[in-house]
Protein backbone atom coordinates (compact mmCIF):
# COMPACT_ATOMS: atom_id res chain seq x y z
CA UNK A 1 0.00 0.00 0.00
CA UNK A 2 2.99 2.30 0.29
CA UNK A 3 3.02 2.77 -3.18
CA UNK A 4 -0.17 4.59 -2.90
CA UNK A 5 -1.01 8.28 -1.81
CA UNK A 6 -4.81 9.64 -1.29
CA UNK A 7 -4.93 12.97 -3.48
CA UNK A 8 -5.45 16.10 -0.83
CA UNK A 9 -8.35 17.02 -3.40
CA UNK A 10 -10.53 14.07 -4.58
CA UNK A 11 -9.35 11.24 -2.59
CA UNK A 12 -8.43 9.38 -5.39
CA UNK A 13 -5.68 7.16 -5.02
CA UNK A 14 -2.58 7.65 -6.89
CA UNK A 15 0.25 5.76 -7.93
CA UNK A 16 3.31 7.21 -6.03
CA UNK A 17 4.96 7.78 -9.18
CA UNK A 18 2.06 9.91 -10.39
CA UNK A 19 1.72 12.12 -7.65
CA UNK A 20 2.45 15.92 -8.06
CA UNK A 21 2.23 18.56 -5.41
CA UNK A 22 0.12 22.07 -5.45
CA UNK A 23 0.86 24.51 -2.72
CA UNK A 24 2.30 21.86 -0.61
CA UNK A 25 -0.99 19.61 -0.99
CA UNK A 26 -0.52 15.59 -2.72
CA UNK A 27 -2.53 15.81 -5.56
CA UNK A 28 -3.06 13.59 -9.17
CA UNK A 29 -2.32 14.49 -11.98
CA UNK A 30 -6.26 15.85 -13.13
CA UNK A 31 -6.32 17.60 -9.97
CA UNK A 32 -2.90 19.34 -10.58
CA UNK A 33 -4.46 20.30 -14.44
CA UNK A 34 -7.67 22.00 -12.89
CA UNK A 35 -5.71 23.54 -9.96
CA UNK A 36 -3.34 25.19 -12.25
CA UNK A 37 -6.42 26.02 -14.51
CA UNK A 38 -8.16 27.59 -11.51
CA UNK A 39 -4.64 29.42 -10.33
CA UNK A 40 -4.36 31.36 -13.57
CA UNK A 41 -7.21 32.25 -14.03
CA UNK A 42 -7.36 34.03 -10.31
CA UNK A 43 -3.95 35.61 -11.60
CA UNK A 44 -6.16 37.23 -14.77
CA UNK A 45 -8.71 38.94 -12.37
CA UNK A 46 -5.89 40.46 -10.31
CA UNK A 47 -6.10 44.47 -10.91
CA UNK A 48 -3.36 46.78 -11.27
CA UNK A 49 -4.19 48.36 -7.66
CA UNK A 50 -3.47 45.68 -6.20
CA UNK A 51 -0.17 45.01 -7.94
CA UNK A 52 0.95 48.42 -7.01
CA UNK A 53 0.52 48.19 -3.53
CA UNK A 54 3.07 45.57 -3.39
CA UNK A 55 6.29 46.40 -2.21
CA UNK A 56 9.63 44.36 -4.23
CA UNK A 57 12.83 44.48 -2.57
CA UNK A 58 15.79 42.59 -3.42
CA UNK A 59 16.95 43.62 0.04
CA UNK A 60 16.16 40.62 3.12
CA UNK A 61 14.12 43.31 4.29
CA UNK A 62 11.74 46.50 3.77
CA UNK A 63 13.02 49.68 5.14
CA UNK A 64 10.71 51.30 8.20
CA UNK A 65 8.59 48.27 8.13
CA UNK A 66 8.85 45.12 10.72
CA UNK A 67 8.12 41.21 8.69
CA UNK A 68 5.34 39.74 10.34
CA UNK A 69 4.77 36.32 8.72
CA UNK A 70 6.85 34.94 5.93
CA UNK A 71 3.88 33.48 3.39
CA UNK A 72 5.87 31.92 1.04
CA UNK A 73 7.52 31.63 -2.23
CA UNK A 74 6.58 33.72 -4.82
CA UNK A 75 8.17 33.07 -8.71
CA UNK A 76 7.44 33.94 -12.46
CA UNK A 77 8.72 32.96 -15.09
CA UNK A 78 8.59 34.45 -18.54
CA UNK A 79 9.69 32.71 -21.70
CA UNK A 80 9.54 35.03 -24.94
CA UNK A 81 10.12 34.09 -28.68
CA UNK A 82 13.30 35.90 -30.68
CA UNK A 83 12.22 35.26 -34.36
CA UNK A 84 15.02 33.93 -36.72
CA UNK A 85 15.37 37.38 -38.46
CA UNK A 86 15.23 39.99 -35.43
CA UNK A 87 18.07 37.47 -34.38
CA UNK A 88 20.27 36.76 -37.53
CA UNK A 89 20.13 41.02 -37.82
CA UNK A 90 20.79 41.27 -34.22
CA UNK A 91 23.97 38.74 -34.53
CA UNK A 92 25.06 40.67 -37.57
CA UNK A 93 25.00 44.01 -36.02
CA UNK A 94 26.72 42.67 -32.43
CA UNK A 95 29.96 41.38 -34.88
CA UNK A 96 30.39 44.83 -36.10
CA UNK A 97 30.43 46.11 -32.32
CA UNK A 98 27.07 47.28 -31.88
CA UNK A 99 24.61 46.98 -29.49
CA UNK A 100 21.55 44.72 -30.35
CA UNK A 101 18.55 46.61 -29.19
CA UNK A 102 16.30 44.15 -30.25
CA UNK A 103 17.22 41.67 -28.36
CA UNK A 104 17.56 44.62 -25.50
CA UNK A 105 14.09 45.50 -25.74
CA UNK A 106 13.18 41.41 -25.41
CA UNK A 107 14.67 41.67 -22.26
CA UNK A 108 13.46 44.49 -20.93
CA UNK A 109 10.29 43.11 -21.43
CA UNK A 110 10.75 40.26 -20.12
CA UNK A 111 11.88 41.66 -16.34
CA UNK A 112 8.34 44.02 -16.27
CA UNK A 113 6.36 40.79 -17.08
CA UNK A 114 8.32 39.00 -14.34
CA UNK A 115 8.17 41.67 -11.77
CA UNK A 116 4.42 41.92 -12.90
CA UNK A 117 4.03 38.12 -12.36
CA UNK A 118 5.93 38.03 -9.30
CA UNK A 119 3.43 41.00 -8.01
CA UNK A 120 0.59 38.42 -8.66
CA UNK A 121 1.92 35.88 -6.89
CA UNK A 122 1.72 38.04 -3.98
CA UNK A 123 -1.63 39.02 -3.91
CA UNK A 124 -2.74 35.84 -4.13
CA UNK A 125 -1.03 35.05 -1.28
CA UNK A 126 -2.35 37.95 0.50
CA UNK A 127 1.28 39.41 1.14
CA UNK A 128 2.45 42.96 1.42
CA UNK A 129 5.88 42.63 0.10
CA UNK A 130 8.47 40.15 -2.11
CA UNK A 131 11.54 40.50 -0.54
CA UNK A 132 14.91 39.04 -1.39
CA UNK A 133 14.02 39.31 -5.22
CA UNK A 134 16.21 37.51 -7.92
CA UNK A 135 15.91 37.76 -11.42
CA UNK A 136 17.60 35.26 -14.07
CA UNK A 137 17.70 35.84 -17.53
CA UNK A 138 19.44 33.83 -20.60
CA UNK A 139 19.08 32.52 -23.90
CA UNK A 140 17.80 29.48 -24.71
CA UNK A 141 17.31 27.92 -28.16
CA UNK A 142 13.81 26.65 -29.80
CA UNK A 143 13.21 24.57 -32.43
CA UNK A 144 14.88 21.10 -34.37
CA UNK A 145 18.58 21.14 -35.17
CA UNK A 146 19.43 21.66 -38.61
CA UNK A 147 16.89 23.93 -38.95
CA UNK A 148 16.26 27.80 -38.44
CA UNK A 149 16.01 28.00 -34.98
CA UNK A 150 14.54 31.04 -32.91
CA UNK A 151 15.78 31.95 -29.75
CA UNK A 152 13.47 32.68 -26.40
CA UNK A 153 14.68 34.81 -24.01
CA UNK A 154 13.62 33.66 -20.38
CA UNK A 155 13.13 35.77 -17.56
CA UNK A 156 12.55 34.18 -13.64
CA UNK A 157 12.07 36.07 -10.98
CA UNK A 158 12.06 34.52 -7.15
CA UNK A 159 11.59 36.13 -3.67
CA UNK A 160 9.97 35.38 -0.39
CA UNK A 161 6.76 36.86 -0.02
CA UNK A 162 5.91 38.40 3.51
CA UNK A 163 3.18 40.36 5.62
CA UNK A 164 4.34 43.80 6.88
CA UNK A 165 3.07 45.05 10.71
Amino acid sequence: MADKLICGRCSKKIDVKKIRTFEGLPVCPTCSEVLIVEYEKKRSQIKPEQMSKIIVTTSHFVENHEIDEYVGIAKSFVVMGVSFIRDFLSSFRSGLGGRTKSIERELSSGYIYALDDLKKDAVLMEADAVISVKIDSQMEMAGEVGKANDKMVVVSAIGTAVKLK
